[in-house]
C-alpha cells in the first residue's frame, strides 16, 4: 500500500509555519526597537532625564528577552544613576542575561563576584569560586577581556579552588541547558508553536514563569523570625517574579515568601526578597546553603519587632 500525499500539503504547512512565526518575529522586532532607543538615550546619560528614558526602553526590551538589553540595563544600574551602583538590580539583569548565555554578562557577573559586591557579603570580600565559574564561561566564547580576567584569577587560586569552581560551573543553569541540548535526540522539526519559537532568544527571567502561579504579595510587615534574603530589587513586580522563580526551585511546603519594601537613604524604594520565617538562624542558614548549591545568592536576616537588618 502506497502512502498518498496531497500536492497542496507542503504549501499548507509552509503557510501555517509563517502564520505561527508572526507573533514571535513581531516580538523580536519590538524588543530590538526598544533596545536601540534605550541605547540612544544612554549615550546622553549625563542628563538624569535621559537616564530615566534609557531605563524605560531597556527595561521593556529586557523583559521581552533581549539579551543585549538585559546586559546593558544591568550596566545602566551599575554606572549611570545618581545613586549608582544599584548592586541588586545590576546583579539581577547581568545574571539573567548570563544564564541565557550572553558572554558579556557572564564576564560582568564574574567581575561582580570578584569585587565582592553581593548584598550581605562582607564589603570587598571576593567570591573567587563564582567569579571563576562565570568568567570561564565568558572565556569559552573567546571574549578577550574575559580571557585576561581568567588568567589573573587562576593566579590567585590553588588547584583545589579551581576544581571547586569548575564543579560549581557545571551546576549552573546555562551549563545544564547546554548539556540537555547536546544529549537531546535529533528529530525532524515540525511546524508547531514550540519548535518555531525556540529559535528566538528568551530570558530565563521570572517573566516567563507560569501565569497561574501566584506572586508573593508586597507587604511592609512580616512575621517575627529569621529569613533568607535572596535579593533587593528596585522594581516591585520584578522582585515578586524573581522570588517566584527562586521558590520554584525549592520545596515550598514549609517556606513562605515575602516582598518587603525598604526606603533607602537616597529616598529610593527597594524590594527585599524574603523566605521564612524560621525559629532558628541555623534553619534559615540551611535553606540558604541549599540555594547557594543551586547557584543562587542569599544571606540570613533577622526580622523582629525592634530589628530590621
Amino acid at each position: 500500500m502506497q502512502l498518498q500525499i496531497n500536492n497542496r500539503q507542503p504549501l499548507t504547512v509552509f503557510l501555517l509555519a509563517i502564520f505561527l512565526c508572526l507573533p514571535v518575529t513581531a516580538q523580536a522586532r519590538d524588543a530590538e526597537t526598544q533596545y536601540r532607543k534605550g541605547q540612544q538615550h544612554r549615550l546622553q546619560a549625563s542628563k538624569p532625564s535621559e537616564v530615566a528614558l534609557a531605563e524605560s526602553y531597556l527595561l521593556k526590551a529586557a523583559r521581552l528577552g533581549h539579551l543585549a538589553a538585559q546586559t546593558e540595563l544591568g550596566t545602566l544600574y551599575y554606572l549611570d544613576f545618581p545613586d549608582s551602583p544599584r548592586l541588586d538590580s545590576a546583579h539581577y539583569w547581568w545574571q539573567t542575561a548570563a544564564r541565557s548565555g550572553d558572554p558579556r554578562a557572564q564576564h560582568l557577573l564574574g567581575l561582580f563576584y570578584l569585587n565582592g559586591q553581593i548584598s550581605g557579603q562582607e564589603k570587598g570580600q571576593p567570591d573567587l569560586v563564582r567569579a571563576h565559574a562565570w568568567t570561564s564561561l565568558a572565556a569559552d566564547a573567546d571574549l578577550p577581556e574575559a580571557l585576561d580576567t581568567l588568567r589573573s584569577l587562576e593566579e590567585k587560586l590553588d588547584s583545589t579552588q579551581i576544581q571547586v569552581a569548575r564543579q560549581f560551573r557545571e551546576s549552573l543553569p546555562v551549563m545544564r541547558q547546554a548539556v540537555a541540548a547536546r544529549t537531546q535526540p535529533r528529530s525532524v522539526p515540525t511546524p508547531s508553536p514550540v519548535a518555531l519559537s525556540s529559535s528566538v532568544a528568551r530570558p530565563s527571567s521570572p517573566a516567563l514563569t507560569s501565569p497561574t502561579a501566584p506572586l508573593e504579595e508586597v507587604s511592609e510587615s512580616v512575621p517575627a523570625g529569621y529569613f533568607v534574603q535572596s535579593g533587593a530589587l528596585a522594581d516591585a513586580t520584578i522582585a515578586q517574579r524573581e522570588l517566584q522563580r527562586i521558590h520554584a526551585r525549592i520545596d515550598r511546603n514549609t517556606h513562605k515568601g515575602f516582598v518587603k519594601p525598604l526606603n533607602n537613604a537616597n529616598g529610593r524604594w527597594l524590594y527585599r526578597l524574603l523566605t521564612g520565617p524560621f525559629a532558628e538562624r541555623s534553619e534559615a542558614a540551611n535553606l540558604c546553603a541549599e540555594l547557594k548549591d543551586l547557584g543562587e545568592d542569599c544571606f540570613v536576616v533577622a526580622e523582629f519587632p525592634d530589628t530590621d537588618t
